[in-house]
């Protein structure tokens, strides 16, 4: 019983995915979406920051620390200058090995245009040194732009970041 309903349902799948396929693109897909996605690269680096907000901390099991809203500004040099707030959830033990994440919001200036980036940030403590990233859409001047953007550094001290300005030209997803 259960083979004549499988073998059917194997048989729809394929001719599902046979017809999709457009071998012009080699992607499976009609239309080439990275000819459409431009990449700005920036960087910077020494940023200050400067926490605005303590948040609430409290000891967990086996000497881990638990930080809720904890809100830390910092201000941008390099290619793209201005201010960016994190609001971080921050969690960590005593060798400094942890995760980080929350929300960011960016008041900046990036080559004439000025506007505000959104978005969410994750990241890693390996021995108080932060590995994160983050994705943020762009409003404003930068409407039409996303920052997706790396951060590295030691807690406390020096920060840098690197990444991209990604511009969308046209539909990402054209009609078919």
């Amino acid at each position: 019983m259960q083979r004549r309903i499988l073998i059917p349902a194997l048989v729809g799948l394929a001719v599902a995915l046979y017809a999709c396929d457009d071998s012009s693109t080699g992607n499976g897909l009609p239309y080439e979406p990275e000819a459409q996605v431009e990449r700005s690269p920036v960087a910077g680096d020494g940023f200050l920051a400067e926490v605005v907000y303590p948040g609430d901390t409290e000891a967990g099991p086996n000497g881990t620390m638990i930080c809720r809203g904890r809100v830390i500004e910092f201000t941008l040099s390099g290619d793209i200058t201005g201010s960016l707030t994190f609001e971080q959830t921050l969690c960590w033990n005593a060798e400094g090995d942890g995760v980080i994440s929350g929300p960011v919001t960016a008041e900046v200036q990036w080559t004439g245009r000025s506007g505000t980036f959104t978005g969410e940030f994750i990241g890693t403590l390996s021995n108080s040194v932060l590995d994160g990233h983050f994705v943020a859409l762009g409003d404003g001047g930068l409407n039409d732009y996303t920052w997706e953007a790396r951060l590295a550094g030691p807690l406390g001290g020096s920060l840098e970041y690197s990444g991209d300005i990604v511009t969308y030209n046209g539909d990402i997803a054209p009609e078919l």
